[in-house]
């Protein structure tokens, strides 16, 4: 990986933000090098895929299977679309200008995967917050997207033995657990990802699955992964993850 303004470069694709409300971040690279496509035959969907950055990685991953990315924002959308025609895989990835909401596709997705909207506000009232515009609200707060809205479109759209890979903060996982379930989808994984030895997980990768039960069924396999060692650089287990993607791992 690689940054240069809003260049954002990967070992085998470019990424153009600089339209995009949400820049990639270490997180959803961590997401996107962690997660691995289904087994099975079947599409793969990214919801609020932003620049499109998880939509490459899975097209990268997946050979041969069709990526769609859902965007609600226009300027976004737009510039996910000008990022998948120059890649390598141009002819397997489409965009779709949509709000989730409104999208009921016939067909059921192999793999789904989010990097969604999480904060439900701030913390405390602020200026900077008053004055966020519009697309940086929609990419940053679940006031459009919730936690249990996302769940319940994946419960209907994702194949049996199909996998759902979603991140979330550390501290709302018992809540993203108990909704999860609520919809039918069992935990398999849990990776938990923290900047350094000093500090605790900020935020949480989980893995889904779909279940005949509402509560899980399987043994809950937790990992973690420290992006930066005690002398500052990036640890060993942080560039074997994403090894795939970084150009100087």
């Amino acid at each position: 990986m690689k940054t240069k303004g809003s260049v954002f470069a990967c070992k085998q694709f470019v990424v153009e933000q600089q339209h995009c409300a949400m820049k990639v971040n270490t997180d959803s690279m961590i997401l996107g090098s962690w997660a691995s496509p289904a087994p099975i035959a079947g599409p793969i969907v990214d919801i609020g895929t932003g620049s499109g950055i998880l939509a490459l990685m899975m097209a990268q991953k997946k050979q041969g299977e069709f990526v769609v990315a859902i965007e609600i924002d226009t300027l976004a959308a737009r510039q996910a679309a000008s990022n998948f025609a120059a890649s390598p895989w141009a002819e397997r990835l489409n965009v779709l200008r949509t709000d989730l909401t409104h999208f009921e596709p016939v067909q059921h997705y192999a793999t789904i995967i989010s990097n969604p909207p999480y904060f439900a506000g701030p913390a405390t009232p602020t200026n900077a917050y008053k004055q966020q515009v519009r697309s940086r609200e929609l990419a940053r707060t679940a006031c459009e997207l919730s936690p249990a809205i996302l769940f319940n479109w994946v419960s209907r759209h994702l194949k049996l033995s199909g996998y759902f890979y979603c991140l979330y903060p550390a501290a709302r996982e018992e809540e993203i657990l108990t909704l999860a379930s609520a919809a039918k989808l069992s935990c398999e994984e849990i990776l938990a990802i923290t900047h350094s030895h000093k500090t605790t997980a900020h935020v949480l990768a989980f893995k889904f699955h779909q279940s005949e039960k509402s509560d899980n069924e399987y043994q809950l396999n937790r990992q973690s992964v420290v992006i930066r060692n005690k002398q500052g650089q990036y640890s060993n287990e942080f560039k074997a993850l994403c090894r795939e993607f970084y150009l100087h791992f």
